[in-house]
């Protein structure tokens, strides 16, 4: 065994938690169970051959106050790479995003004419515009909702955060933590209920940005709701002078819905104007009209009853449309508008 290997192995074992240290504020809404995921290893150069028993400062600190800044910005847009893989549905493809903190987003999936699938929620409704199979989707902004797009069941907020470049902090008592100053890597956990949380963090030494999450995944009991790794951090300015060091690159694993999100994002611009009709999309004379409901996986069409083999209190697990990679569509007034200015 390698001494670098021998060390994190050591550095990994079991040390008591600090008693000082404080329990992160939650960022996330109730519904965070059914958010995004990860755990992951990075890479990591030898390090000293000894680890404290305790940490010498809390890293989910610099996590916290990275989501206040977020959350906190007047508004912020980009473009992305985004891919989704699940069971139903294949998606490859560029988009461009426009969030206005805390819970309001709107996603266009572009095609050389235009966008062909647009999703917006003004944080308690969700609208789809669906050109290529020409159904308008309405409902409540729920999990399930939101993962009619992203194939995970995530809340207005913790999509906000993702589109952002960071994960939800579960609101919980610390029970664990673990850290090597060699290597520079650092471990904690977190417990609410029967929800519990696991958090990778690096330390960059080259820069003032300080300690870094790596990963991030949330079980419920002993099953992984989500897991999550963030790489390729880069520094963005923002109009106040503070900047935020920000991962271009996040993937999400959900095994409760048999996806895989991948989120590249090529350009994050903060402060920019986005308009409040971004955020609510209008239904077209041509398009079918659907009802999205929280507790039903399956599409309601407007005018007719619910299907018959669904209560009304059953739980929507995994549903996703299938999407074809060709379209054709007249862009949005919302992307006309971010490419005018």
């Amino acid at each position: 065994m390698k001494p670098c290997e021998a060390t994190r192995m050591r550095c990994y074992a079991k040390q008591p938690l600090p008693e000082a240290s404080a329990t992160p504020r939650s960022l996330g809404r109730s519904c965070l169970a059914a958010v995004i995921a990860a755990g992951a290893t990075w890479s990591a150069g030898c390090g000293s051959s000894s680890c404290p028993r305790s940490l010498p400062e809390a890293p989910e600190d610099s996590l916290q106050a990275q989501n206040r800044q977020l959350l906190s910005v007047s508004a912020f847009d980009g473009e992305a790479r985004l891919e989704v893989r699940s069971k139903a549905r294949r998606l490859k493809a560029r988009v461009l995003f426009f969030v206005r903190p805390p819970n309001k987003v709107r996603i266009d999936v572009m095609t050389q004419f235009g966008p062909v699938l647009s999703f917006a929620s003004d944080g308690e409704r969700i609208t789809l515009l669906d050109l290529e199979q020409n159904r308008y989707i309405e409902g409540p902004a729920c999990p399930p909702n939101i993962a009619r797009l992203v194939g995970v069941a995530l809340d207005s907020e913790a999509l906000v955060l993702l589109l952002g470049g960071s994960v939800p902090l579960l609101e919980g008592t610390p029970t664990e933590a673990t850290y090597c100053g060699g290597d520079a890597l650092a471990t904690r956990r977190f417990r609410a209920g029967a929800l519990r949380q696991e958090l990778g963090f690096a330390l960059d030494r080259g820069t003032t940005a300080g300690w870094l999450p790596r990963s991030a995944s949330l079980y419920d009991g002993d099953q992984a709701v989500w897991r999550a790794t963030l790489e390729k951090y880069s520094r963005y300015p923002l109009a106040d002078g503070r900047a935020l060091w920000l991962p271009q690159t996040i993937e999400i694993n959900s095994p409760a819905y048999a996806a895989l999100l991948r989120l590249q994002t090529s350009e994050r611009r903060f402060g920019k104007n986005v308009p409040d009709s971004a955020f609510a999309l209008r239904s077209r004379p041509t398009l079918t009209h659907f009802d999205a409901r929280c507790d039903l996986p399956d599409l309601v069409e407007v005018g007719s009853s619910l299907p018959a083999s669904r209560s009304s209190d059953g739980v929507a697990e995994g549903e996703r449309e299938a999407d074809s990679a060709e379209y054709r569509a007249t862009p949005s007034a919302a992307t006309e508008a971010a490419s005018s200015e």
